[in-house]
């Protein structure tokens, strides 16, 4: 429930190459629901605050994502997608995503 920190460590996943699939489809996935939660305006419901008791780069990612425009998270999410697209070929999970962020960034 927890998209920022998932997002967090699915970024942190795509340095192993054994995970690289998984992550770029959590990565896309938690893009693509960022911006259904923004839309929304229930943002804040599905991402932490910053605290001095986590580390900083995580601070720096929730700064981030509570700073986002709605169009940059979607631009963002479709060309993550993109910069993947051949190493994903096949992957029923990615082509969803990837379609889902195309229609996000064409709203």
């Amino acid at each position: 429930g927890n998209l920022g920190r998932n997002l967090y460590y699915s970024l942190q996943l795509l340095q192993d190459e054994k995970y690289k699939p998984l992550a770029v489809v959590s990565v896309m996935r938690c893009l693509n629901t960022l911006y259904s939660k923004q839309k929304e305006h229930k943002l804040g419901l599905a991402v932490d605050a910053e605290s001095k008791y986590y580390p900083e780069d995580y601070n720096l990612l929730l700064r981030l994502l509570t700073r986002v425009r709605l169009d940059e998270i979607a631009a963002l999410s479709y060309h993550f997608g993109l910069s993947y697209q051949s190493a994903m070929k096949n992957n029923e999970d990615f082509e969803k995503e990837l379609a889902t962020a195309k229609k996000l960034l064409n709203q």
